[in-house]
């Protein structure tokens, strides 16, 4: 997915965002010692003990979105790209972040589906009440259009109400790839388990088709990106296939746990890769077109991931000492 963030920071966790289940999975004290294996379990486990998330516990589910003024210091280090306003609109909810594929699960063909997902930049859509807005993965708003998803314009407000989508969004086609589904026409599925919502959300767009389609000329197109057993076999084919099923270049790779529910921050139910590293991690060829997006600088995913901890050190470090050399303080 393209983002004018570093590449690294595209899609996987961002360090800067957790869930209300962080603490089971974080490399702390209680978990340093646990694989990744273990740490997917526990977060699994105590989010089935819980049964629902903090954000899940409040009645109305508008409140879960609900937007607000967001202040310059909420928006500072942050990718700016929301509409030119003095008043920068803003929501607490973040969309599911993945962590890096670094280990191959145990049951990686039982338990677990994969989306191809096209380039593109991670995007929130909410519509409600005759509006669709547009929010970046920070919360910050961009912009907003009318839709044909239920509540999405004046039209099909009285006929539906809050939906939230979890998209991937291409520039060139005008597209909404449409990762996930958190609400629909004002039911919740954010704490169903990950095979269900693709399932419903799949069959919502093979029966209603007319709910995707653009709504007149200033709107957008909504395609639902289809998930598949995470086997190597499968995933072997339907890499080579791709080129031939989309008009879109593959970007990465994104892997759900098929129980995981969709949770605001972090994730490790949900892990991501580079087509480039599929060779070295999953033993699968890629087409040479996807071999030669390799970092010419890349020797390993250890190294690649070193690399980034690097970078973000720095940056921090930079942005600390900018600002203890503000003159506001």
């Amino acid at each position: 997915m393209e983002d004018h963030t570093t590449d690294e920071e595209k899609f996987h966790s961002d360090n800067s965002i957790k869930s209300n289940f962080f603490q089971y999975y974080k490399n702390n004290s209680k978990t340093s010692n646990l694989t990744l294996q273990q740490r997917r379990e526990t977060f699994l486990n105590a989010h089935k003990e819980k049964h629902s998330s903090a954000f899940d516990e409040r009645r109305d589910l508008s409140e879960l979105f609900e937007e607000y003024d967001c202040t310059s210091d909420e928006t500072e280090g942050e990718l700016m790209e929301v509409e030119k306003s003095p008043r920068r609109k803003k929501i607490r909810f973040r969309v599911s972040m993945s962590e890096w594929f670094t280990q191959i699960p145990d049951d990686l063909s039982d338990k677990w589906l994969v989306k191809f997902c096209p380039v593109g930049k991670r995007r929130l859509i909410i519509s409600n009440m005759g509006k669709t807005k547009c929010f970046n993965k920070f919360g910050q708003k961009l912009f907003h259009f009318i839709s044909s998803l239920p509540g999405g314009s004046r039209k099909y407000t009285k006929k539906g109400g809050l939906s939230v989508l979890d998209c991937i969004f291409n520039e060139k086609t005008n597209t909404f790839f449409i990762l996930d589904m958190l609400v629909w026409n004002s039911v919740s599925f954010l704490d169903c388990e990950a095979e269900l919502r693709h399932c419903w959300m799949r069959s919502r767009f093979l029966e209603n088709p007319e709910e995707f389609t653009p709504y007149g000329k200033n709107s957008y197109t909504f395609k639902f990106l289809s998930e598949y057993p995470a086997d190597i076999e499968t995933i072997r084919s339907e890499m080579w296939l791709y080129e031939t099923k989309n008009e879109v270049i593959c970007d990465g790779l994104i892997f759900y746990h098929r129980e995981s529910p969709y949770i605001s921050g972090l994730n490790p139910l949900i892990t991501w890769l580079k087509p480039f590293m599929l060779p070295e991690v999953l033993n699968i060829d890629v087409p040479q077109e996807y071999d030669k997006k390799r970092p010419s600088n890349y020797i390993n995913l250890k190294s690649y991931l070193m690399n980034i901890s690097e970078k973000r050190k720095r940056r921090s470090q930079m942005e600390l000492m900018e600002t203890e050399e503000s003159p506001r303080n």
